[in-house]
């Protein structure tokens, strides 16, 4: 089982955005850490506050055990906003704002075989340098 997690670990770190979403940005760093099965989740994300958003694509990889369907925001950030577009999720911090900021996610799908469901959670901390 832990071997499948990694691998949906590992997938929730693609950064990726799609059309409706701001292009990828060079000044962007996600790093998802183990623990969003249990809802202890933690991920991080370094940026510049450039204008542009930053975020991630969560999805299982070929090998993971769920597909996420649904994407809610459990605690707003305080100094940005959070945009979802299943399965992406993107942090946009406000303008002008430098420092730290937090908000805390949860995810949800079917497993692979869909004989059940999954529910990931956990907080993501926000650095965003001026």
């Amino acid at each position: 089982m832990t071997c499948r997690w990694t691998a949906l670990l590992l997938a929730l770190l693609v950064s990726g955005v799609g059309p409706s979403f701001a292009a990828p940005d060079p000044d962007c760093r996600v790093q998802l850490s183990r623990g969003w099965s249990g809802g202890t989740g933690t991920g991080t994300i370094v940026m510049k506050n450039n204008g542009k958003a930053c975020g991630t694509t969560m999805y299982s990889a070929p090998e993971g055990e769920i597909a996420v369907e649904s994407i809610q925001v459990v605690r707003p950030p305080q100094n940005g906003t959070v945009a979802i577009e299943v399965p992406k999720f993107l942090y946009t911090p406000k303008p002008g704002f430098a420092g730290r900021d937090a908000f805390r996610l949860a995810a949800e799908g079917p497993t692979r075989d869909r004989r059940g469901r999954v529910t990931l959670g956990g907080e993501v901390t926000v650095e965003v340098k001026p």
